[in-house]
C-alpha cells in the first residue's frame, strides 16, 4: 500500500521489517510490564500475574514526527515498505510453507 510502517518490535514484525541491516519499518522497542489485578477469570486462563510488553509510546511519537515532518524520508520508506511487501506474496509465501512442511 506504500505507507510507512511502524511496529513493535516483537514477533512478527521483526520478520518483516528487519531483513539483517536492511530496514522496512520503524520499530518500537517495548518493555515488560507486569499484567496483574485479574482476579475473577476462567480456570484455564492466565489469572494477570504475567508480563505484557508495552511499546515504547516516547518511540512511537518520535518515529510518528519523523515521517510527517521529513518528506524525503516519509517517500523512502514507502518505497521500501512496498518493495519488502513483494517478498511475502501468495506465491512466495506459498514457496515457504511447502518448503516447511516438505
Amino acid at each position: 500500500m506504500g505507507k510507512p510502517c511502524i511496529s513493535n518490535a516483537e514477533g512478527g514484525p521483526l520478520d518483516m521489517f528487519k531483513d539483517g541491516d536492511n530496514h522496512y519499518g520503524m520499530l518500537v522497542p517495548n518493555y515488560p510490564e507486569p499484567a496483574f489485578g485479574c482476579i475473577e477469570t476462567f480456570g484455564d486462563l492466565n489469572t494477570g500475574w504475567e508480563n505484557v510488553r508495552n511499546p515504547n509510546i516516547s518511540t512511537a511519537m518520535a518515529w510518528m514526527r519523523k515521517i510527517y515532518e521529513d518528506k524525503v524520508f516519509y517517500k523512502e520508506m514507502s518505497e521500501k515498505a512496498i518493495n519488502r511487501s513483494y517478498d511475502f506474496t501468495h506465491q512466495k509465501v506459498g514457496e515457504i510453507f511447502t518448503k516447511i512442511l516438505c
